[in-house]
């Protein structure tokens, strides 16, 4: 059994495999979505497309 602990979510996995998707999830679906990027003039992809939406709903 592999044993996740996290402030907001502690889970036990059965398998590595498992761990390993939810960790996958979690980086895909929540962090990356959520940090900044310098490459994004430091704002999350999540901001930069708000902003972008608005841009393109000013012009």
């Amino acid at each position: 059994m592999v044993r996740a602990k996290e402030k907001r979510d502690e889970r036990d996995f059965q398998t590595h495999e498992e761990a390993r998707r939810a960790l996958f999830e979690y980086i895909e679906a929540w962090y990356n979505r959520r940090r900044s990027h310098s490459a994004l003039g430091d704002v999350s992809p999540e901001e930069y497309e708000r902003n972008a939406s608005t841009r393109s709903a000013a012009a």
